[in-house]
């Protein structure tokens, strides 16, 4: 009897944890947040390594495996870069961009 009980109890400790990890329509879960932190980093780090766009100052935020990409860009063919090497990056699932476009002077 008191087998069954600490099984039963333990069992109901596991789903409560599992519930507090999970995410909702408005809500990531822990999953989501580590997989969105992931994908930030390796966005971040493919343009600053990108020897085109490294001196491009570029703002990155991930959220459900989305891409925002803002900042200014000094050309078409440079914006282009940008965004190909933001879905370059393993989980992205879209990149949305609001990249300018501001020639050098």
């Amino acid at each position: 009897m008191k087998k069954s009980l600490l099984k039963l109890l333990a069992g109901t400790c596991a789903a409560m944890m599992l519930m507090a990890c999970a995410g909702g329509p408005d809500k990531r879960s822990t999953g989501e947040v580590i997989d969105d932190t992931t994908i930030l980093a390796k966005t971040k780090a493919a343009l600053v390594n990108d020897p085109e766009i490294k001196g491009t100052k570029i703002e990155v935020d991930v959220h459900r495996g989305v891409v925002s990409l803002s900042g200014v860009a000094h050309s078409d063919r440079e914006k282009k870069k940008i965004v190909d090497t933001a879905w370059g990056v393993k989980g992205v699932q879209s990149v949305q961009t609001n990249i300018q476009i501001e020639p050098v002077k």
